[in-house]
């Protein structure tokens, strides 16, 4: 594990691209929204207008950021950023704010949540020929829902919907042959063709498949843990997860390995939150001995 950014700020580390060379998060320090590559260093995404942003994704090529962004009136927009346009605003549903939170490999199909005229929070689909419109025949008469992540080629989304007074995880298709409502699961990662989910259940982290359904992955001694990604094939899966003593620790999971501690930068807690599409390359969150938040990235063991 290696610190990530050598200028002395606090960090979070969002995601990586495909192989890595291209890491987004939010500076802490600065409060904006980062990108990182391994050819330009860090650049600093800037706002819409106001005072804050943050980057939650990346497309495959690295070329595409998306995350949320303060205006300069009341609220807060979904943005998609490149290296030419800048950060674009998506709008909104209706409502006074929207947060983007995945993008798929080419960068041209964008998901999150936004507040609709009604104040209600749903979960969103943006392309460029369409704009931003409610995801599918997702039942919106839900109070909240939000879309977390999407599949390389942009056709399925995951996310939570609230069911009554409980969430519960979704897998939606465009095609809407497929559509599953996955109680007590909520999945914040999948494989590169959607077939393979990661999250976490209210026993811990879990990875699941249509086939075999919520499959838990255990702890590393402790009593909870959590699935943030996983790599384009589904076999490596990383996240966090208590140890013996009750800290947090990045962990990497395989079918072979189990789930395997990654330890810290030199602090009592650690959090792995993405991973290269190629399995190669992970990155997360760290705390140094001084209590400060790095990012972290390393070669996956």
């Amino acid at each position: 594990m290696q610190d990530f950014y050598p200028f002395g700020h606090q960090i979070t580390v969002a995601k990586t691209s495909h192989d890595g060379s291209v890491i987004v998060g939010y500076d802490q320090t600065d409060q904006v929204a980062f990108r990182w590559s391994s050819s330009d260093g860090v650049t600093l995404l800037g706002t819409l207008g106001g005072a804050l942003s943050a980057a939650y994704g990346v497309s495959a090529d690295g070329k595409v950021v998306v995350g949320l962004a303060d205006t300069a009136g009341f609220g807060q927009r979904a943005f998609r950023w490149t290296k030419e346009g800048g950060m674009v605003s998506l709008g909104t549903l209706g409502g006074d704010s929207s947060h983007a939170y995945a993008v798929n490999g080419d960068g041209s199909v964008v998901v999150g949540r936004s507040t609709a005229s009604d104040g209600r929070s749903q979960a969103f689909i943006w392309k460029a020929s369409t704009g931003m419109r409610v995801l599918g025949n997702l039942d919106v008469t839900s109070a909240t829902s939000v879309a977390q992540g999407i599949s390389d080629d942009g056709t399925v989304v995951i996310g939570q919907r609230q069911a009554g007074m409980s969430w519960e995880g979704f897998r939606w298709t465009e095609a809407g042959a497929f559509q599953y409502y996955i109680q007590s699961f909520i999945p914040y990662g999948m494989s590169a063709d959607g077939s393979v989910l990661v999250g976490t259940t209210p026993n811990g982290a879990a990875r699941w498949t249509a086939s075999s359904g919520v499959t838990l992955l255990g702890t590393l001694g402790g009593s909870m843990s959590g699935g943030s990604d996983i790599s384009n094939d589904g076999s490596i899966i990383v996240g966090r997860s208590q140890d013996s003593s009750g800290q947090d620790r990045a962990y990497y999971w395989t079918a072979a390995k189990g789930m395997v501690n990654l330890g810290t930068l030199g602090g009592d807690g650690s959090s792995a939150n993405g991973i290269s599409g190629d399995g190669r390359f992970i990155v997360g969150d760290s705390s140094l001995a001084n209590g400060m938040a790095r990012g972290f990235w390393m070669l996956t063991p």
